[in-house]
Parts: C-alpha cells; structure tokens; sequence
C-alpha cells in the first residue's frame, strides 16, 4: 500500500521529465525496492530523497487526439497532454486491450528517452496501475525516437559478427558520440552511414529470447557500462510486453535495432574483447546480500538492474545474474 501511495504522490507533484528531458525513475524504483524487500521507511526515506531533483509537473498546453497524436511524436513538453489522451482510453478500454492498441505502433520509437517509458510500462503493467500505465504510454509517445529503421533482417550475420564489423570499420573513429542523452546518441547513430547498411543484417535466431538475454549481459558485464545496463534492463522489460504484440518478430527487430544504435553511441568509450570471459570469483555475493546492498542504495539504477536481474532465469544464469549485479553494487572481491 506504501507503494502505491508513494506513486501517486509522485504522480500528483512532478512531471516524469527534469533537467530537459532526462526521465524520472522513482515509481519503478520504489516498486523494485519493495520486491527487493525494503520497509515501509526505507521507501519514504528513498522518495524523499529521489524526489528532490524533480521538477512540478506541467499543464496540458495541446489536446492530443486519434487523429494527431501520432504528429506530436518526440515532443516530450506534452506530457500531460498525452497523460489525458492515454488515461481515457485506458478507462474505457482497459489495461490490456490499451497496449495491445498502441504497442506495435510505438516499438518503432522504443529508444524513447534512453528505453525508460517500456521498462517502466513493464512495471505498470505488472503492478495493474492503470495511472502508471498511462503515463507510460504517455512519456513513450513524447520521447519517441525515430531511427529511421525499418523491420526487415537479411539473415547475413550472427550478432558477434555484427558487432566485430562495427569495430573493423573503426566505426565513428572511435570516438565519444558528444551529446546530452542517451536517446540523442543513438538518433545520431542512426545518421551513420555504417549503421544504415549494416543494421538489417543482424540474423533472427540471433533475435532469440534466451540467446539476446545473454548476449546484453555478457556486453554489460564486460564493461560496467551505463548505456549497456539500459540495454538490460530494457530487454527485460521488452520480454515481459511482447504478449501485446501483434507482430511479435517485427517488434523484436526494431527492438534489436535500437539496442544496436544505444551500443553504437558508446563507441569511444566502451571497448569490446570479442573473447572475454567471466571472472571466475569464489564468492560472489548471494542474492541476500545483493538484494541487502542494493536497498541501501539511492541509486535508482542500482536498484533497478539488482531487482530485473534478480527475477531473471537463476536455474541457467546464476552466476553471471550476480556477476552483473555485484560489478554494479561494486561488491566483486
């Protein structure tokens, strides 16, 4: 009950977006803190501390409507306005039968702000807030990203050799893709005349659910890094959302071709060893004490990847769930 108190009190006060269009975590971390297994006083301690850098939530300044609400992609000031266009039609149609509605059509902009609007609609969807649900929808609409892709694959290449192409060609020079945000990096990714060639190439049992899944850990675990962690987390998300998807494969695609522009952007800072392996530590840190760590923790992130990987498949990831989760927590000795 905490939690869902905490979130409409966040929902009531401020918008989802501050600092430009940087994306508030605080209802999905409160969630996650609760699963992790944090009291009621942790929690209000937690919001009141991950509530200090919001800013008040705007009024609706445009009505949004079936007929325009696709031309007001991107322009994450109408928040409010796409919360008012989203929350009636998920009052009179439901939960389900609303993101089965718009799903496939917003997957082609599933980058929006950094993949935060899919993770946390994940989250809604899981917890049945129907407010939650809508301002998911609502933050995904106003941060679409247009990365100008389309869903067709040519069945060339697996993803390492996607991956090794991308570094034979020295791809942007190797160098830091210098913008604000995340989202950002990838639409000028997207500009990349390598990315547009080589983005289609990628083979579909490469798009697999288990094989994908690991593949994005073993990239994160590797490097520690902060674009890849959304690749993660995302993916998880992505999983758990896919049941509203008319065109399962085509939404796994433009899935992959963002998580590909998001890998891109980190060029220059993130180098890839095609042949790493896990560290083999005698004792890594159990889930109690991962879970433990990361409720002690205001970092959003943390607290997030901790709980996703946490409910991930232990039975044939164990190790490289809690790899990844104490390299975060920075508990590896």
């Amino acid at each position: 009950m905490k939690v869902n108190q905490l979130i409409a009190k966040h929902n009531q006060n401020f918008s989802t977006y501050y600092s430009g269009e940087l994306y508030s975590h605080t209802p999905m971390a409160l969630i996650a803190l609760r699963d992790l297994g944090a009291s009621e006083k942790r929690l209000t301690e937690f919001y009141d501390f991950d509530t200090k850098k919001l800013e008040p939530i705007k009024k609706e300044s445009k009505s949004i409507s079936d007929e325009n609400w696709k031309k007001t992609f991107g322009e994450y000031e109408l928040e409010s306005s796409y919360f008012k266009y989203f929350r009636d039609i998920v009052e009179k149609n439901g939960i389900n039968k609303t993101v089965e509605k718009f799903f496939d059509i917003l997957m082609e902009g599933v980058g929006a702000a950094a993949f935060h609007p899919i993770i946390r609609l994940s989250y809604a969807v899981r917890e049945d807030n129907s407010d939650e649900v809508a301002i998911s929808l609502a933050t995904w609409a106003a941060s679409f990203v247009n990365l100008n892709v389309n869903s067709k694959l040519s069945e060339e290449s697996g993803l390492i050799d996607i991956l090794k192409s991308f570094q034979a060609l020295n791809f942007n020079d190797n160098s830091k893709i210098e913008t604000d945000n995340i989202a950002t990096r990838m639409r000028k990714v997207s500009e990349d005349k390598f990315y547009k060639e080589l983005n289609s190439t990628i083979t579909l049992s490469d798009l697999d659910k288990d094989k994908l899944e690991s593949s994005l850990l073993w990239l994160y675990s590797q490097t520690n890094n902060f674009t890849l962690l959304h690749a993660v987390t995302s993916h998880y998300a992505f999983e758990n959302l896919v049941q509203f998807s008319v065109n399962k494969v085509e939404s796994r695609v433009y899935f992959w071709k963002a998580i590909l522009a998001a890998y891109l952007s980190t060029t220059g800072v993130v180098k890839i060893d095609m042949g790493w392996k896990y560290p083999m530590i005698e004792k890594l840190p159990s889930w109690d004490e991962l879970k433990n760590k990361a409720i002690e923790s205001n970092d959003d992130h943390v607290i997030k990847l901790v709980h996703i990987l946490n409910l991930k498949r232990k039975e044939s990831l164990d190790y490289e769930l809690r790899y990844a989760s104490a390299l975060k927590l920075n508990m590896l000795r």
